[in-house]
């Protein structure tokens, strides 16, 4: 189905582009709204109330997965590279790096000292067996505020340098479209859309 867009109702038809600026300025634009769904949800943690600490552990979870998601490589977007964003500020790039940590041996895979699994077992006075224990100890990363702050605004900082660079990107893409002459532009393959399908999709 071609894509219409009301915003511009003069256009005869909206085109595709293609080039570096082009598949820059759409995996920038993907990496944003990834960021956006990020810091709702990080806003949205505050309601949750502590007793409902499956909530609030499972939401931080998903936001650091979702994060961390813009930094490696996949077939839809290029990653945003860390040290670009964050340049010379130290501090920041220990904070991204101790939530990498997190994401990487905490929540994917549990593997941190931040989780200490132990089988044990119970021994009575005279050496006689009792029972088996199984004992696991884990830092509740979610009930620590100071802690989500830090991701909240490694997000925040990261969407303020992926929105300066989309502008950028905007630009430029601009520039080269403008250069084209009418006939090239008129050329361009009109934009077309398919519905997503899946398990659950209507058609």
């Amino acid at each position: 189905m071609a894509i219409k867009i009301d915003a511009y109702p003069n256009a005869s038809k909206i085109a595709e582009v293609s080039g570096q600026r082009a598949r820059r300025l759409s995996s920038l634009r993907l990496h944003h709204a990834v960021l956006e769904e990020c810091e709702r949800a990080m806003q949205e943690w505050l309601a949750i109330p502590e007793t409902n600490a499956s909530a609030r552990s499972l939401l931080v979870a998903g936001v650091a997965t979702k994060y961390f998601s813009c930094f490696g490589r996949n077939s839809a977007s290029g990653p945003l590279n860390a040290a670009k964003i964050f340049g010379s500020d130290s501090n920041a790039m220990e904070c991204f790096d101790f939530w990498k940590a997190v994401r990487d041996n905490h929540i994917a895979h549990d593997v941190s000292t931040l989780s200490q699994p132990q089988s044990l077992v119970a021994i009575g006075p005279n050496g006689e067996f009792v029972d088996v224990v199984s004992l696991t100890i884990r830092a509740n990363i979610a009930s620590d505020s100071e802690t989500n702050n830090v991701l909240y605004q490694l997000i925040w900082r990261t969407m303020k340098w992926v929105e300066t660079a989309i502008e950028k990107a905007v630009e430029g893409l601009r520039e080269e479209v403008a250069a084209m002459t009418d006939e090239q532009r008129l050329a361009l393959k009109e934009a077309r859309y398919t519905a997503p399908s899946g398990p659950h999709s209507h058609r």
